[in-house]
């Protein structure tokens, strides 16, 4: 190629977030139990919601297969193609109300409609952050991205926020909280 030229559709210079994506950084004590109780509350309130979730891990993303507030199609690497195919034209139909629940297998590439919300069951890495993020708020549409976090992670978040040039608001349940209680938990 003589004179190749670069088109970059997201960039480096700007926000690689979209302001109409909403940033919810929910603070648990991080024990599993806390965190399930959170997540099981938001998805009974918001059962309407075509929601999307990522975990870290296999095992943990294969943990919610038994649980039972919810029904869960988890979808990570030791998934033959065949039935990951199939847990795709599942969550693809309309009307789905399981949650996909994966690993960041899933973070790129594939092509699903309509997602409202991203919940971000733990996250550790910036760029893992942004195509999880990407999921939802597609095509010119408002979308919401969870993030669970702990108070000795709130640093890496803080760092995104600087660097990707987003607002996360911080708070400690997925309901609304006055400012001043939310400044408490992120001080203590």
């Amino acid at each position: 190629m003589k004179d190749p030229v670069m088109i970059d559709l997201v960039g480096t210079e700007t926000n690689q977030i979209p302001e109409r994506i909403k940033n919810i950084a929910v603070v648990t004590s991080g024990a599993e139990k806390d965190k399930q109780e959170i997540l099981k509350e938001y998805l009974l309130k918001n059962t309407d919601k075509k929601i999307m979730m990522f975990c870290e891990t296999k095992k943990e993303c294969s943990q919610f297969e038994y649980v039972d507030f919810a029904s869960f199609l988890p979808l990570h690497g030791d998934v033959s193609q065949s039935h990951r195919q199939n847990i795709l034209n599942k969550y693809r139909q309309p009307g789905c109300r399981s949650i996909l629940v994966a690993t960041d297998v899933a973070a790129r590439g594939l092509d699903i409609d309509d997602i409202d919300v991203v919940i971000q069951y733990g996250v550790r890495h910036v760029d893992s952050l942004v195509h999880r993020s990407g999921r939802t708020g597609r095509a010119n549409k408002s979308g919401t991205n969870i993030i669970f976090t702990q108070k000795d992670e709130l640093d890496f978040l803080r760092k995104c926020e600087k660097s990707l040039k987003i607002d996360i608001s911080y708070q400690n349940s997925l309901e609304a909280v006055d400012p001043d209680k939310v400044q408490k938990i992120v001080d203590k």
